[in-house]
């Protein structure tokens, strides 16, 4: 039987759907299509239905333009060899250079050459002469630079790359454009992937697996914190520096950025197929979780040597990553201890509400087994970890569907995507829905009076939801080229939720606007628009007339002669931008002439309201209460139990509060009694001033207590004893508006009753320092309270954070349904 017969017969077209044909035969079939337009549509018409495939084609027009079609693997199908066209073209639009071993200059950047070329365009090796250094300058490819949907997207690549500052993912210096070539700068990386280390050593080490995957995983969450979803994870794109051999994630150009409108087809299918999770591949919406989902196939690569999901074709790869497991980690590499196994088949639950939840949770369980590898004598397992040792030890091997029905199951847009993806285009060229998003966003504009975008301009924003009050976050962005900005996850759809929004740009006045949306649909783009403006200095001096430097200033309020308010809020002012210089002098440009206006300023620990008429003068003057240069306020005390015992390295959470401000204090000093049970905190407020604070402690088996003081110069130094009576752990399940358990949802202590005037409480902004995740049944543990003791905790799910009140039942299980 001659070729053409063999590939041309139905049944064989069959066999290779279902998996039956060996690999020889698999190879020989996959390329055959291209020149066979009837095996080519009997195998479209087998692989699904006519009705499939129509509604399939809605979503899979040809885009030649489509950047996301090329992957790294492409390279040397781009044509980047000296004396092509596009390379000619990159040198021809650098600029000329006296140096004769640089191709040319972008920017202020000598060019030495190209280091590679890839999905989002190309990759070069540069000096930068200012600061004496290699970098590497990723520009966008020629062909796209006339492309306005191709800018966007190389420009939402650098945001996103940007946003993360982390030790563990590489870093970017700047952006820039140069003519008309986009570009940004970032660290020239010296050492070797992990894919090119897996290939040239096969498995590593324990030792080695769990460092590398420890930072991983810290720089995966770091980029999470951000609202960034990496969707493209895999050993190419992690890079293991020389020498310390530190581990740095790269190619953020597929991340998926929480509220941002997609730049790439609507649901386009974006990554590298072996190391996808099924519901990047099922064209279902994403979140954090779909990267731990791809980090364990990356731990499983670096225990077993080749990806978990490797199959002799693509269709076959995400046949199984959607339907089957990967062979057990202790079966193909007896080497792997039955624990890592067991994180690697946790993160590859295909079900993403039983993986971890977050990989600030995967880098602990991690870092503890790291110390445990290296000391097994002094370092236990973490009890996380050995549950899941027991649960995976249990579970019987699992059991692998038939090949038919695994395929059927990707039945829809998911499987259009995939077999259009194999047979017509290696990249983004299938269908893969976002939509869905349950969280709100806030986006708009900031314009001067003449409606022209101003650009770069700093936007703040506070956000409000019910029934839990203001969210303490200072939320702070900048405005792009066309003077827009966003603010991701205000709140959840449905709920009721106010904010306010106030632009300070450069050269104009401050601009504010607040809504209050009642029923928590999508809001409209705000406008923001704001006047030229004359520069205001002012200088803040002290008591005795002596300049202030290094005071954080912030424009708090402005009132029109019209009677227009515009105003931020003041828990922004840790974060301001505007600081006084050794003059005291710091310049705003926020104000217009004969406005009523507030400042306010951060000097030494205390925050204070001031307020000012801008008036003709060339520097208004402002002057601080309290003598600065004197000596600093030490708070010091003991924890005890009730018979009088310290307790040491128990939690502690401090507030402060100064006068004539009247204005707590936002940087929530926090720490643990030592082994004594003391503990002490330096440098409150200067010591002639007025002041307050509330100590609140925490530790497992005891009740929370804690103690608010008003103090004077009299009694600053008197110390603080807390006593702490024992308690059991209370179990609170949480669910959500749905009905279903809130898993990760945040829980904090906030109030336990007390005899005293003022309850036992920590302060709402403290909440990140105590905080009690949710596990995959909407449950958490904590000990703060007592049986019949009523109480109140801060929580915080999916965008939105409240306080809700609750009584404490006999047998200590607490059940929260969240509004």
């Amino acid at each position: 039987m001659n070729q053409s017969t063999q590939t041309c017969d139905p049944a064989v077209l069959d066999a290779f759907l279902v998996g039956d044909l060996d690999p020889g035969q698999c190879e020989t079939l996959e390329s055959h299509p291209e020149s066979c337009r009837e095996c080519r549509d009997a195998l479209q018409m087998q692989a699904a239905d006519a009705e499939a495939w129509q509604e399939a084609m809605k979503y899979l027009p040809d885009d030649p333009n489509d950047l996301d079609r090329l992957s790294d693997s492409d390279a040397d199908h781009l044509g980047w060899k000296p004396g092509s066209q596009d390379y000619q073209r990159l040198l021809d639009s650098l600029s000329p250079t006296d140096d004769p071993q640089m191709l040319g200059r972008l920017g202020h950047f000598e060019v030495s050459g190209i280091i590679g070329s890839g999905g989002m365009g190309i990759v070069l090796k540069a000096f930068e002469p200012q600061l004496s250094r290699f970098v590497a300058i990723k520009v966008l490819s020629p062909e796209q630079w006339s492309n306005e949907n191709a800018r966007l997207r190389f420009a939402r690549e650098a945001r996103a790359a940007a946003a993360v500052v982390h030790e563990n993912v590489v870093e970017i210096h700047s952006v820039g454009t140069d003519g008309d070539i986009p570009y940004y700068s970032m660290t020239y990386l010296r050492g070797e992937t992990l894919a090119d280390r897996i290939k040239n050593r096969g498995p590593l080490d324990i030792d080695e697996i769990l460092r590398i995957s420890k930072q991983m995983s810290d720089g995966i969450a770091a980029a999470h914190k951000q609202g960034l979803v990496h969707r493209d994870l895999k050993p190419a794109n992690v890079f293991l520096s020389q020498g310390a051999e530190r581990v740095q994630i790269t190619d953020f150009g597929l991340a998926q950025i929480d509220g941002e409108d997609q730049l790439t087809k609507t649901g386009c299918i974006a990554g590298t197929p072996a190391f996808m999770s099924p519901e990047q591949i099922k064209a279902e919406p994403l979140d954090a979780r779909s990267d731990l989902f791809s980090l364990g196939s990356v731990i499983y690569s670096m225990c077993a040597g080749t990806s978990p999901f490797r199959r002799e074709s693509a269709i076959q790869t995400v046949r199984m990553i959607c339907d089957e497991s990967p062979e057990r980690l202790e079966d193909v590499n007896p080497a792997i201890p039955t624990w890592l196994a067991a994180i690697v088949a946790r993160l590859h639950q295909r079900n993403p509400i039983d993986r971890y939840q977050s990989a600030t949770d995967l880098s602990a369980d991690l870092s503890a087994c790291l110390a445990h590898a290296q000391n097994p004598g002094s370092c236990t397992q973490p009890r996380s970890v050995l549950r899941l040792k027991d649960r995976y030890e249990k579970a019987s091997r699992p059991r692998v569907r038939s090949t038919r029905k695994a395929f059927a199951s990707l039945a829809g847009i998911g499987l259009i995507a995939v077999v259009s993806w194999i047979m017509w285009g290696n990249g983004a060229g299938s269908p893969m829905q976002n939509a869905g998003d349950r969280t709100i966003f806030v986006e708009g504009q900031v314009v001067d009076s003449q409606d022209n975008p101003l650009t770069d301009a700093t936007v703040l924003a506070v956000r409000k939801t019910w029934i839990g009050g203001y969210q303490q976050e200072p939320l702070k962005t900048k405005t792009d080229a066309k003077g827009r900005f966003k603010f991701d996850n205000f709140a959840t759809a449905g709920k009721r939720y106010a904010y306010l929004l106030t632009a300070l740009p450069k050269g104009h006045s401050m601009s504010s606007v607040y809504e209050l949306v009642n029923d928590g649909s999508q809001q409209a783009p705000v406008k923001l628009s704001a006047q030229a403006s004359k520069p205001t200095k002012i200088q803040v001096k002290d008591t005795k007339g002596n300049p202030v430097a290094g005071v954080r200033v912030l424009p708090s309020s402005r009132k029109t002669t019209t009677g227009q308010e515009h105003m931020t809020y003041a828990m922004q002012v840790a974060d301001s931008e505007q600081i006084t210089d050794s003059n005291g002098i710091v310049q705003l440009d926020s104000f217009q002439p004969d406005d009523q206006a507030e400042i306010t300023i951060d000097v030494k620990g205390d925050v204070q309201n001031l307020s000012i008429k801008i008036g003709s003068e060339a520097i208004s003057v402002v002057t601080v209460a309290g003598d600065l240069d004197a000596a600093a306020v030490v708070i010091t005390g003991t924890v005890t139990d009730t018979t009088g015992s310290p307790i040491p390295y128990a939690k502690l959470l401090v507030v402060r509060k100064t006068w004539p401000g009247g204005r707590f204090k936002m940087d929530s000093p926090h720490g643990e009694t030592d082994a004594k049970g003391e503990f002490t905190f330096n440098d409150f407020v200067p010591a002639n001033l007025t002041h307050e604070f509330m100590v609140t402690v925490i530790k497992d088996g005891y009740a929370m207590v804690s103690e608010y003081r008003g103090m004077n110069d009299e009694d600053q130094d008197a110390p603080v004893h807390l006593k702490l009576e024992p308690a059991e752990a209370i179990t609170f399940t949480v669910i959500g508006a749905t009905g279903k358990p809130a898993v990760g949802a945040s829980l904090t202590p906030h109030t336990r009753p007390s005899d005293a005037t003022i309850p036992y409480l920590n302060f709402p902004i403290n909440r990140k320092q105590i905080v009690y995740t949710t596990d995959s049944e909407g449950k958490a543990t904590m000990t703060a309270w007592k049986p019949g003791e009523k109480g109140r905790l801060m929580w915080e799910h999916d965008g939105n954070q409240n306080q809700i009140d609750f009584q404490v039942p006999a047998n200590r299980m607490v059940t929260i349904q969240l509004p």
